[in-house]
């Protein structure tokens, strides 16, 4: 998770015009130790007055206990550089999170391409979440274009790379050769309940009038967040699954199905692993999309190197494992919007787009016993959509349903 302890390291340089290089591990904090097999290859090294450049390989999984897989779950690389070849703990040093395995994002600069930028210049108030939504009307364009990427705006944010579409791929805009409406949903997360925050974000949104083949669209996949999301206190592998039916999937999708090409899988503080499951005639076909060391900082969306087929009648499962053991004191987890509280969402991108399925998975149907199992009688809503207060009986009067199940 970006320290020392269990790392695959290499290190390397040029001294006296030649390079030096090796296959390390870490057993914690101290000195890396050299690895009894020497599985990485350097390709080529040079160096100039202000970088160091070395070109290595390796391949996935070496069988190797000193060496850590290369998969598709998120990695953590640390990194640390020095002014001498000496070998030694440097100050200059940090982690970065990244989909090794996965395909570069891209750019885009097309012919008769424009940005529509959307921006939102918010103060915030000393709430420890805040969701702010903005109306944008778009351009004038008279004539139906494609989106075709999108590039985020921030100083800080979770996650960020731009998601370009491939080639082949628009969202329509202006369908009707009018301006239409949009609703911009930001997420501001302010823990320590700051005041007097003023923030400014947005969105660059690349548009071309060269319409391409198919049209895109986005089906939400998972569990709904609502109280039956719980997460017992002390839970280290603690799944959630939301499903998406057989019988959803038969009824909504067209004949020849839908095929994915990206996707965001999303969770909060508390997620570990994600994975979407598919199963096809009661057989579950090889993962796709899938995460098994998610990392809340780092969401981006998951480019798939080859688009996916989903057909009328296939299941799909999306799964979440969480952890709520580091919670001190311990305590439960519902779901709800803050980043203390729980997700569990797949946000699948797929073509050709359909208006016949937007939301596909599970919510809580039991409302009635779980509050009968907490004792709870009457609630009256507060001002969180996902937390009520008990109005009876007498003995839980005045406390909220979070605070009854952490009791």
């Amino acid at each position: 998770m970006g320290g020392m302890k269990d790392a695959d390291i290499i290190i390397g340089g040029i001294k006296d015009g030649k390079p030096y290089f090796a296959d390390y591990h870490a057993k914690g904090k101290q000195t890396p130790d050299v690895d009894a097999s020497q599985d990485w290859t350097l390709l080529s090294a040079s160096e100039n007055s202000t970088h160091t450049t070395l070109k290595v390989t390796r391949v996935f999984n070496t069988c190797d206990d000193e060496d850590v897989p290369i998969s598709n779950d998120t990695t953590k690389i640390i990194w640390a550089i020095g002014a001498t070849d000496d070998i030694v703990q440097h100050r200059k040093r940090g982690a970065a999170s990244a989909n090794i395995l996965d395909s570069a994002a891209g750019t885009w600069n097309g012919p008769e391409s424009e940005i529509w930028h959307i921006n939102v210049k918010t103060k915030l108030p000393a709430n420890d979440t805040i969701y702010w939504c903005t109306a944008h009307k778009s351009p004038d364009y008279d004539v139906k274009r494609h989106v075709v990427g999108f590039q985020y705006m921030y100083g800080w944010a979770v996650g960020g790379d731009p998601l370009i579409l491939p080639e082949n791929i628009g969202i329509p805009l202006n369908e009707f050769g009018l301006p239409e409406y949009f609703l911009l949903e930001v997420h501001y997360d302010n823990p320590k309940k700051l005041v007097d925050l003023h923030y400014s974000t947005g969105v660059e949104v690349y548009t071309t009038p060269r319409l391409r083949k198919h049209e895109a669209g986005i089906i939400r996949m998972g569990y709904e967040t609502d109280i039956g999301l719980m997460i017992p206190p002390n839970s280290s592998n603690y799944i959630i699954a939301g499903h998406c039916s057989g019988t959803c999937t038969e009824n909504r999708l067209p004949e020849e199905g839908i095929k994915v090409f990206t996707l965001i899988l999303h969770s909060h503080l508390a997620g570990r692993k994600m994975k979407l499951r598919q199963f096809r005639n009661g057989v579950e076909l090889p993962w796709w999309a899938y995460d098994n060391n998610y990392d809340f900082n780092f969401q981006q969306n998951r480019i798939l190197p080859e688009h996916k087929q989903i057909f009328k009648g296939d299941h799909l499962t999306f799964e979440c494992t969480d952890d709520s053991s580091d919670r001190s004191p311990p305590e439960a987890i519902l779901g709800g919007l803050s980043t203390r509280r729980e997700m569990c969402l797949a946000f699948v991108m797929y073509y050709p787009r359909i208006s016949t399925l937007n939301n596909c998975g599970s919510h809580f149907g039991e409302r009635a016993t779980l509050l009968t199992k907490l004792g709870i009688e009457k609630m009256q809503p507060i001002n969180d959509p996902f937390d009520e207060l008990v109005t009876a009986p007498p003995k839980l009067k005045f406390r909220t349903l979070h605070v009854l199940e952490n009791t």
